[in-house]
């Protein structure tokens, strides 16, 4: 689990521009997460975000690891 944690880490720090840019001298290489939400019978898209937009992704993720997801639910179990 250290090493799938370590992993995913090391690939948002990438993705915000924190660390290992993906480069050379004529091209660069940027990388993004993007979450969609689709109808499930027209498979319109929705709505949808950038997770890259605002503080970036490594901001609160040693948090989600520990269980902290803030105040505000963002999902509940189903019954």
């Amino acid at each position: 689990m250290k090493a799938i944690d370590d992993a995913v880490y090391g690939l948002m720090m990438v993705i915000d521009g924190v660390s290992g840019a993906i480069n050379n001298d004529t091209h660069t290489v940027e990388l993004s997460v993007a979450v969609k939400l689709l109808d499930r019978e027209t498979e319109d898209v929705i709505g949808g975000i950038d997770l890259g937009d605002g503080d970036g992704m490594c901001m609160g993720y040693h948090e989600w690891i520990d269980g902290n997801f803030g105040e505000d639910v963002v999902a509940t179990s189903r019954p």
